[in-house]
């Protein structure tokens, strides 16, 4: 994604679907790659997926808080 854009690192990641499922690591990255990309709403959809899923509490904190962060700086 650093090299070919974030649209490409999306594109990239399909194949880790099948091979990872429901990892809350693949959400927070796409949620990262579609905050580079500008779309705020599905970053904080990923984020917020990717902070249901996971078991370490400081790192769904900070999840649930870039999740907030994006929802309210799109409200403005």
């Amino acid at each position: 994604a650093m090299v070919y854009g974030p649209a490409t690192g999306l594109r990239l990641m399909e194949p880790l679907d099948e091979a990872l499922g429901a990892h809350y690591r693949l959400d927070h990255v796409r949620g990262h790659l579609y905050e580079m990309l500008g779309d705020a709403d599905l970053a904080a959809q990923h984020y917020s997926i990717a902070a249901e899923r996971t078991t370490n509490l400081p790192e769904r904190h900070y999840l649930v808080g870039k999740a907030a962060r994006l929802r309210t700086d799109r409200l403005g």
